[in-house]
């Protein structure tokens, strides 16, 4: 994790802006399965989850006494092939 030392604030490298959507994609995923599969800690996963809802990259989903599951949107869909193409157009990866 990455902080700012000044003011404590935590900064999210691109790279989790995808790992993130991209993971929740074609299933609904929980913080818990993206902090443990994603090897992240939960203060990342949920300022990284805070940052893609506020673009309405992705939606939570959540039913009554159940556990908040997060899905990728059209528009994160739309997102992360944007981000596909520039990065295998410009970089060798």
């Amino acid at each position: 994790m990455l902080v700012a030392a000044e003011t404590q604030k935590i900064i999210i490298p691109h790279t989790l802006k995808v790992d993130v959507p991209e993971s929740c994609t074609n299933r609904q995923r929980t913080k818990f399965w993206l902090t443990s599969r994603l090897r992240l800690l939960w203060k990342v996963v949920d300022e990284s989850l805070r940052l893609l809802a506020n673009g309405k990259l992705i939606e939570a989903n959540k039913r009554r006494s159940e556990t908040t599951r997060y899905k990728t949107t059209a528009k994160g869909q739309e997102a992360l092939n944007a981000y596909k193409l520039l990065v295998g157009k410009y970089f060798s990866l």
